[in-house]
Order: structure tokens, then C-alpha cells, then sequence
């Protein structure tokens, strides 16, 4: 063997020892790296308030929300539990408490949104926000993401969003508060005047009063 292939045959070998170890080499280098993230999108970790709704009716209801889907959402216990299925349209009062539940803080405002569109068919409603105000009157315009109230007291327009509900319900009309104070006032009224007769030995039968002599 001549010594040009002698060269030739040392360099082969020289190079199907070293290109194994470059491979080891790449391959390490490349599981040291950190991964791409993939396309996927993490869960949500968001905790949301915890939700109590009063219904028609006059039942309560309060948990976490599981999932709000169109006119119903299900509601389970905190601490666990099965879950109740309850329809928008029953709702009479929405609040959202302090203490949080685990999901999403979106599945609130989607749930304030359905209450709201609900109460719009309400002459009176009244709703707290997350800032600590308070308003009182008639849902004048909904949007997709905030809704407008007429207060009654004649103010500007008050503009709020779905995601700064802290609570909504339904108010009674004021007739019928009045009429409650009217029937009070006669109870008493006539409490006052049997009270009267007899104090005065007066005679009392309907259509009349006189004093006995």
C-alpha cells in the first residue's frame, strides 16, 4: 500500500470516529434547549367570584359557576357538590360575593350579561358595582360589553360594564310601596280611634260616634 492511500485510508478513519461523537455532541445540545411553545393555549387559571342569585320564587342559590351557556348557567357548592342548573329568565337578584372560585373570571361577566338582558324588561332595577357605586333606575340600552341605566332620579346616563357588576336585581314599583304605607296608616288610624272610644266612652258602631251620656 503506497503511502497516499495510507493517508487516505487514516483520514477515513479519523473521520467515522469523530462524526459519531459530533452527533452525541448536537443531540445534547439540542435536549439542553428549551422547547417552543406550541400552538395549543394554556387553561385558564383566572379565579372568579363566587355567585349568589336569588329566583323567583324566592330561592337562593350559591357557588361557583361551572359554565354559562345561552339563557341557562349551572352553579356547584364551593366546597363540592352537584351542580344546579338554573335558566337566566328566573333570576330576580345577581351578586357576586368575596370569596373566589377556581376558572375563569370571564364566565361572570357573561353571567351579568344574561341578568342584565333579563332585567331590561323591568321598569326598576338597581345595580352595584365593583367600585362601590350604586344606581337605581331602567336599563335603557344593552350592549356586548356594558349597558347603559336611566337613573330615576333624572341624571345623565350611567354607563357600566358587564365585568363591574357586583350586584343587579329587580325593584318593586313604587305604587306598591305606597300602597303598603297607606294600608300601615289606616291600620294604625283605626287602632287610634278604637283606642279613643274607648278611653272616651264613646260609642263606636259604624256610621256613628256619640258620647254616652
Amino acid at each position: 500500500m503506497g503511502r497516499q492511500q495510507k493517508v487516505i485510508v487514516f483520514g477515513l478513519v479519523i473521520g467515522l470516529l469523530v462524526l459519531p461523537f459530533n452527533e452525541w455532541a448536537v443531540a445534547l445540545d439540542e435536549g439542553s434547549q428549551p422547547k417552543p411553545a406550541g400552538i395549543e393555549q394554556p387553561k385558564a387559571t383566572l379565579r372568579g367570584p363566587e355567585v349568589k342569585v336569588k329566583l323567583a320564587g324566592g330561592k337562593k342559590v350559591q357557588g361557583c359557576i361551572i359554565a354559562v351557556d345561552e339563557g341557562v348557567f349551572r352553579v356547584a357548592p364551593r366546597r363540592g357538590g352537584p351542580a344546579t342548573q338554573i335558566e337566566s329568565a328566573r333570576v330576580t337578584r345577581l351578586g357576586f360575593g368575596k370569596a373566589t372560585c377556581p376558572g375563569s373570571g370571564e364566565s361572570s361577566a357573561l353571567l351579568a350579561k344574561q341578568v342584565v338582558g333579563r332585567l331590561n324588561s323591568v321598569k326598576r332595577v338597581r345595580v352595584r358595582t365593583t367600585n362601590g357605586n350604586e344606581y337605581r333606575g331602567a336599563i335603557q340600552w344593552l350592549g356586548d360589553d356594558s349597558f347603559t341605566l336611566l337613573p330615576r332620579n333624572g341624571a345623565e346616563p350611567v354607563e357600566i360594564a358587564y365585568s363591574d357588576v357586583r350586584a343587579a336585581e329587580e325593584k318593586a314599583e313604587e305604587h306598591g310601596a305606597l300602597k303598603k304605607v297607606a294600608i300601615v296608616g289606616l291600620v294604625v288610624l283605626a287602632v287610634g280611634v278604637l283606642a279613643l272610644c274607648a278611653a272616651t266612652g264613646s260609642d263606636c258602631n259604624p256610621g256613628h260616634v256619640a258620647l254616652r251620656p
